[in-house]
Order: structure tokens, then sequence, then C-alpha cells
């Protein structure tokens, strides 16, 4: 999986929650690069499930790990993402919560990433759900 397609809003039942294909993107934005190993399909969209919140956290610490680890020579970084996504991030970075962020509302956060040895924390990750009855 692809860093770039970890960057999205909460996964699952949506219609909307469904990335479009990699040959539709590539129509639509022909000057767009698009990063080695993406899949043409949507790998991560599943119609009968949700992702839960703290898969979704769980989610965005993985992104920020290949982002810190992959990306070394960038400066600076600008992700622009629906709320939900925020709020991993912004749970991921142990930032205090922000309820409920308005639309179009922008919340600047500036990160520095310090490489520390040894492994990840456990995240305690609930699994996803199905379509309520």
């Amino acid at each position: 999986m692809t860093g770039c397609q970890l960057l999205r809003e909460t996964i699952g039942q949506h219609t909307c929650d469904s990335r479009s294909s990699k040959t539709a993107i590539m129509t639509e934005y022909p000057t767009y690069i698009i990063e080695e190993g993406f899949a043409e399909n949507d790998e991560m969209y599943d119609a009968e499930l949700r992702e839960s919140d703290s898969a979704r956290d769980k989610r965005f610490r993985d992104l920020m790990q290949d982002i810190f680890s992959t990306d070394e020579e960038k400066i600076f970084l600008s992700l622009t993402a629906h709320s939900g996504a925020i709020t991993s991030l912004l749970n991921v970075f142990g930032h205090r919560r922000f309820s409920p962020l308005e639309t179009g509302g922008v919340i600047p956060v500036f990160v520095r990433g310090e490489r520390v040895m040894g492994p990840l924390p456990v995240m305690e990750v609930e699994p996803w759900f199905g379509v309520p009855k």
C-alpha cells in the first residue's frame, strides 16, 4: 500500500469513500505524477464495512511513518483533508481535540519529526463494523 492512498477520509460503506480508478485519475488529471505502486482500483474500500475511528487513527500513524521515513528531503508539507482525517491526525500527534471543526475550517499544526529507535507503541484498534440494520 502506498502512502498516498493512506491520506483519505474514513473508509467504507459510502460510495464517496471509494477513490476513482488510477485510469480515471490519470485521464482527469494528466499532469499529476502518480506514485509507483498506486493500484488501479481502490483496494481499501468495502461497501459492506466501515472503518472504526481507532483503525483510522492507526492508518494515519502509518501515513506519518511513511512520510517521515521516505520524504526526508521535504522541509515543509501541507496536507488537506476532511474532518475525520484531521481528527485522526490530531490524535496521532497528541494534539488537543477540536470539535466540531466547521466546514472550511483550518487547523494549522506544525510537526517536527524526530527519529526514535525501537518499536512503535502498540495501538488498540477496534474492528471495522458492518452496515447498520
